[in-house]
C-alpha cells in the first residue's frame, strides 16, 4: 500500500514555458468557473524561490483532482513535463490532455484525452494563446468544463459581462478638459467637475489600462481598493464556496453560470460584429460608469456597439451621488444633472440614464457607491438572467409548440 495522496488543487496545469500564454489564459478562465488552479511555472501563485519546490510540486501533481497537460510539438522528450507526467501516473491518477496541435502523444499517455485542437488550426497554430478566436476559445473551455471537469455535466449558462468605463489615459484627457462630448463641453461639464470636487473628487488614478480595472470604490478598512473585476470575481467565488460548503443540504448544486467578459471581443474588429449579435440575443450584465460617457470616445464606443439598445441587459451604474435632499442645493444639483443628461441624449435625469440604456430584463440600477452593493446587485442580476434562460428553455420545449405563436423577430437598431 502506498502513502495516501494529500488533496491538492482542483486543477494542475502542466506545460512548456513557451506555452505560458496558453496556460495563463486557460487558468484565468477556469478560475472564473470557480476552480482552484495551480500553474507549475507561476511563482506568484505557486512556487517561490527557496521553497522545497520539487516536494511541493510533487504533492500538487499527485493531489490535484484534475491534471491538464498542454500537449504540443514544443515539448521535447527531455522536458520536465515528462517528469510531471510520470509523477502523476505513478500516483495512479488520470491525465487529461489538452491538445494544442496534432503532434502524436507520448506512449505513456494512455488515459483520458480531451482534445482542445478545435480552437487551433492543426499544423498552423497561432503564435500565442491570446490570438485564438474569442468565441472558439470560450466554446472549447465550456466543453472542457462540462464534459471533463464538472461533476454533474450540466449546461453552463454564460452571462456576457461588459464594463463601460474610461481607461486611465481617457480619464487623464477628461481631467485636462479634453475629449469632452460636444453638447456637454460648454454646458454642464464645468459645473459637474465643481460638484464632484465638493462631494467625491474626480480621480483619474482610479481608472486602469482597461475598463474592468476601474476602481470606483473607496478602500475598505485594511483592504486594497478593489477593481470592478475583483468585486465580481470575489462575489462569484464566495457564492461558489458557499454552495460547496452547503452541498449536503437542500440547496442542490451550484447555479450553472459563469461571467464572460466581452470587452475584448467588442474591441477586436474580427469579433466585434459577432459580439454585438450575441449581446443583442441573450441576457447580459452591463456595469456602467455614467461619468465616463462624458468622454466622447467612450460614448462613441457605446453607441457604435449598440450597448444602449440591448433588450435583455441588466444595467448597474456605479458612481457618486450628485443629488441632495436639501434646498437650495438640490435645485443646483438638479440643474447640473439636467444639463449633463440632456447633453448625453438622456432626457430624464431622474430616470438615471434609462433614456440611454433601456434594459427590459429587469431594471437599470444607478448610484451604486459601495463594493458590497455591487455584489448584491450582481447576485440579483445573475439570478434574474439564469431564471430568464431557464424559462426560455422551457418555452422552447416541444410541449409548448401548440400554445405559442411565433412573431416577427425585430432586433433593436444599433446606432
Amino acid at each position: 500500500m502506498g502513502a495516501a495522496v494529500v488533496p491538492g488543487p482542483d486543477i494542475f496545469i502542466s506545460y512548456k514555458s513557451e506555452q505560458h500564454s496558453w496556460a495563463a489564459r486557460l487558468a484565468s478562465d477556469l478560475q472564473r468557473y470557480g476552480y482552484d488552479v495551480f500553474l507549475d511555472h507561476d511563482t506568484a501563485a505557486g512556487l517561490k524561490a527557496g521553497d522545497a519546490w520539487e516536494q511541493r510540486l510533487g504533492s500538487a501533481i499527485e493531489g490535484a483532482k484534475h491534471f491538464l497537460l498542454l500537449w504540443s510539438g514544443l515539448i521535447p522528450v527531455d522536458s520536465y513535463v515528462h517528469k510531471e507526467i510520470d509523477i502523476r501516473r505513478q500516483a495512479h491518477r488520470d491525465v487529461t490532455v489538452v491538445r494544442l496541435d496534432d503532434r502524436p502523444l507520448t506512449p505513456v499517455l494512455d488515459g483520458s484525452v480531451q482534445a482542445f485542437s478545435e480552437i487551433v488550426p492543426l499544423n498552423t497554430p497561432p503564435a500565442t494563446g491570446d490570438t485564438v478566436d474569442f468565441f472558439d476559445w470560450n466554446r472549447a473551455v465550456r466543453h472542457l468544463v462540462q464534459q471533463v471537469l464538472s461533476d454533474d455535466k450540466r449546461t453552463v449558462v454564460e452571462i456576457p459581462l461588459v464594463v463601460v468605463a474610461m481607461t486611465r489615459a481617457q480619464a487623464d484627457e477628461l481631467s485636462a478638459g479634453n475629449k469632452i462630448y460636444g453638447t456637454v463641453r460648454h454646458g454642464a461639464y464645468p459645473d459637474l467637475m465643481a460638484l464632484l470636487q465638493d462631494t467625491t473628487p474626480f480621480d483619474p488614478q482610479r481608472y486602469g489600462e482597461r475598463p474592468e480595472l476601474w476602481r470606483p470604490f473607496d478602500p475598505e478598512p485594511h483592504d486594497r481598493d478593489p477593481t470592478v473585476e475583483q468585486v465580481i470575481f470575489d462575489f462569484d467565488r464566495a457564492r461558489r464556496d458557499w454552495y460547496r460548503d452547503h452541498q449536503n443540504g437542500d440547496l442542490g448544486p451550484t447555479p450553472p453560470y459563469v461571467f464572460v467578459p466581452y470587452a475584448a471581443a467588442l474591441r477586436d474588429p474580427a469579433t466585434r460584429q459577432k459580439a454585438r449579435g450575441h449581446l443583442q440575443e441573450r441576457p447580459s450584465l452591463v456595469v456602467l460608469d455614467p461619468l465616463s460617457l462624458v468622454h466622447e470616445d467612450v460614448l462613441a464606443e457605446v453607441l457604435g456597439n449598440g450597448l444602449h439598445t440591448l433588450p435583455r441587459a441588466f444595467v448597474i451604474g456605479l458612481g457618486p451621488r450628485i443629488s441632495s435632499g436639501l434646498q437650495p442645493v438640490r435645485t443646483y444639483y438638479t440643474g447640473v444633472e439636467q444639463a449633463l443628461f440632456e447633453g448625453l441624449l438622456m432626457t430624464d435625469p431622474h430616470d438615471r440614464a434609462r433614456a440611454l440604456f433601456r434594459p427590459t430584463l429587469s431594471t437599470c440600477v444607478l448610484n451604486v457607491t459601495h463594493g458590497y452593493e455591487l455584489s448584491r446587485w450582481v447576485q440579483v442580476a445573475s439570478e434574474s438572467i439564469l431564471g430568464y434562460e431557464e424559462r426560455s428553455r422551457a418555452r422552447k420545449s416541444p410541449a409548448f409548440d401548440s400554445v405559442l405563436r411565433r412573431g416577427p423577430k425585430r432586433p433593436p437598431r444599433m446606432v
